[in-house]
């Protein structure tokens, strides 16, 4: 066909169709973000009217503002139906001391479970949020070249591991372009993964050898950032960990070091709206110590390395800083760790291990 020698009518077909460009088309609408003041991470007490929370019951006064702000730049979460069945299929031994099945949530939702063979009580759950793995998924640590699964280890440390392939990924990886923006222009895709997370935990829910009490999230990358929204906006989730999985939105202007907003907004189509501050970060209505702030006190273990090349540590470092005080409001300024390795953005054997054994101390 290239050389002329046959002919030949090649079909493009565009797996990734989303730009930022033909999104703004698609919306159709261009707020002004000038409404929005310019602020630094440094007001995340302070109230209307000057005066700073000194209790966390004036915090949550100022909480749901926070909440709405969040709401109105990542769009509607999208509705679905009330789960009222499971069905554990394809369930099978592994390695002998595990077993592996498969819950079907809706027609592209899969959960893939790996949970301990043997049982005597109720299995805490943790919900694994994959990175930017748009072939691999869930299932990127086979391919990796690791022995052991995430999910795996996990369920090796008595937990009931869930996996799936996040919304735009892998299995789902057509599903996030232009076109879904063309049907749901009020939506995003950060909306829908928030609300995977959440169909989950209402499937789960219905077993009866799952412990509610201890539903917890953990996430790399792409996965620890979704797994932060998802706990603010669904308090069933009792603690989360995430790794490399976020820095401060507003001071992420690095230049050509690091991606920036753009990562969300015209890179992928994560959070499009984001991109109509490009240039005007200090306008972003809220930022991760915000996020941070509203899971509290449940705990939070962040794993940030300190040579990530995604994200400034400096940026983690004062969204964790200044998050903390709204845990000390509470009297649980221990429950925000931060973890801070010399080393680069990865999720080795050795970080799974100690999120693990930080996932095993909440109670």
């Amino acid at each position: 066909m290239q050389f002329g020698r046959k002919p030949f009518d090649f079909k493009e077909r565009l797996i990734y169709t989303y730009t930022f460009d033909e999104w703004k088309q698609v919306v159709g609408e261009e707020p002004d973000i000038n409404r929005f003041p310019e602020k630094d991470l440094s007001d995340i007490l302070l109230l209307p009217g000057g005066k700073h929370a000194g209790t966390k019951e004036e915090w949550e006064t100022k909480a749901e503002n926070v909440r709405n702000r969040i709401k109105w730049t990542i769009g509607d979460l999208p509705a679905y139906e009330t789960i009222e069945n499971v069905k554990i299929e394809n369930e099978r031994r592994f390695r002998g001391t595990l077993r592996k099945a498969e819950v079907a949530v809706d027609d592209k939702l899969v959960a893939h479970l790996t949970y301990p063979a043997e049982r005597d009580e109720k299995t805490p759950v943790v919900i694994y949020l994959h990175a930017y793995l748009d072939a691999g998924g869930h299932d990127w640590s086979r391919g990796y070249g690791y022995r052991t699964s995430v999910g795996e280890r996990l369920a090796e440390d008595g937990f009931l591991a869930i996996e799936f392939d996040q919304f735009g990924y892998a299995s789902r990886n057509r599903d996030s372009g232009i076109e879904f923006y063309r049907e749901n222009p009020g939506l995003s895709a950060l909306g829908v993964m928030i609300q995977d997370v959440r169909k989950v935990i209402d499937a789960l829910s219905l077993l009866d050898w799952v412990d509610e009490d201890r539903i917890m999230v953990a996430g790399y990358s792409l996965g620890g950032m979704v797994g932060l929204y998802a706990a603010v906006f669904d308090t069933r989730i009792q603690a989360v960990a995430t790794t490399c999985g976020f820095g401060s939105m507003r001071l992420d202007v690095h230049g050509n070091e690091t991606e920036g907003i753009k990562r969300y907004s015209h890179l992928r189509p994560t959070i499009p709206r984001l991109g109509l501050f490009l240039g005007n970060e200090k306008r972003i209505p809220y930022d991760f110590h915000e996020v941070l702030a509203l899971i509290a006190p449940r705990p939070v273990f962040v794993l940030a390395p300190r040579l990530d090349q995604d994200w400034f540590h400096e940026d983690v470092e004062v969204c964790c800083r200044e998050a903390g005080k709204v845990f000390a409001l509470y009297g649980k300024r221990e429950n925000i760790v931060l973890c801070s390795p010399n080393d680069f953005n990865r999720y080795t054997p050795e970080y799974q291990d100690m999120v693990n054994q930080w996932l095993s101390t909440v109670r």
